[in-house]
């Protein structure tokens, strides 16, 4: 029994950049949109291809279909989109019949226009079990969205007394 035949080189794909960090990001608008490239680097067709994201604070459009011909790329744009203030992060997840990579995102909400004001308080010098005079912070929300999730925390032997409820109205 005679057999032939030949070798290709498998499909060699390459994701770039695998991380993301946006920032800063008001909360309830959207970032603008980096680029993450796909590229067939190999000399057969890569197949499979798939896109998948967990956190519905990142999103992405993008130019892949279900499969790259040798020598192409393709473009993955990724927006982030904060619902709430402080850290976020996430995972893009691009899977094709290769391998699975993952795109690392980070971000963080920030509120716009809130103010706490004095940005910090001095209670000087107390006598051992004697209160000093109150003191009071203002918390204003000047931005387009009402606030949410408002708590208080004091350490030591500073007690405190609100008005302040959990969510403060733009």
């Amino acid at each position: 029994v005679s057999l032939s035949g030949s070798g290709e080189t498998p499909a060699e794909d390459n994701l770039s950049p695998l991380t993301l960090i946006f920032g800063g990001q008001t909360i309830g608008t959207t970032s603008a949109e980096p680029t993450v490239t796909l590229s067939n680097n190999g000399q057969i067709v890569l197949t499979g291809i798939r896109l998948q994201s967990g956190n519905m604070d990142f999103a992405y459009t993008t130019t892949c279909g279900a499969s790259l011909q040798p020598g192409n790329s393709c473009a993955i744009q990724v927006t982030s989109t904060p619902h709430l203030a402080g850290p976020d992060s996430g995972i893009l997840t691009v899977v094709d019949a290769n391998r699975t990579q993952q795109i690392q995102l980070s971000g963080t909400g920030i509120l716009a226009n809130v103010t706490l004001t004095p940005a910090g308080l001095n209670f000087g010098a107390t006598g051992v079990q004697i209160s000093s005079p109150a003191q009071t912070l203002l918390l204003s929300n000047g931005s387009n969205s009402t606030m949410s999730g408002i708590s208080l925390r004091t350490t030591g032997a500073v007690t405190e007394a609100s008005n302040c409820v959990t969510s403060l109205p733009s």
